[in-house]
């Protein structure tokens, strides 16, 4: 017979398996017990060996969860966060490539400029530092008071 912690998954182990499986007081507390003291029974496993594993198996728990959730409305709401994030990282990803490609012909733009958006203005204003003149550092220096305005 099989100990497990899920009423309802006896059932489908049965149908699937053929093993007999129970769920009842003593079953749940002996497992309560191999949990809590599952590093002392197992010599090569580290509470953060454990810790670790707990989490990735929440995590996956929980993806699984989403994915079967049957309130499906809210997973374009989730699909959205995590486009959102994944545009972010990407564009901060090409902004720090802009940013090393373009020190190669100006280093010292990086440190004048900070922020991201009006970085990439100013590069694509100038394209090389040869272009730059003395109109152009008025023009760059208006850009850069009026961007720092907007924001």
């Amino acid at each position: 017979m099989l100990g497990i912690a899920e009423p309802k998954l006896g059932s489908e182990i049965f149908a699937d398996t053929g093993i007999t499986a129970s769920y009842n007081e003593s079953i749940e507390e002996l497992i309560r017990g191999v949990r809590a003291h599952l590093p002392k029974l197992m010599k090569k496993l580290s509470e953060e060996d454990l810790t670790r594993a707990q989490l990735g198996l929440a995590h996956q728990y929980s993806r699984e969860q989403c994915a079967t959730d049957v309130n499906r409305q809210d997973k374009p709401i989730i699909q959205t966060i995590a486009l959102i994030e994944t545009m972010d990282k990407n564009i901060n990803t090409f902004v720090m490539r802009l940013k090393e490609w373009f020190s190669w012909h100006f280093p010292e733009l990086g440190k004048i400029i900070t922020d991201n958006g009006i970085f990439c203005k100013v590069v694509r204003h100038i394209e090389k530092r040869e272009n730059i003149t003395e109109d152009m550092k008025d023009e760059l220096t208006n850009l850069v008071l009026d961007d720092e305005k907007a924001q």
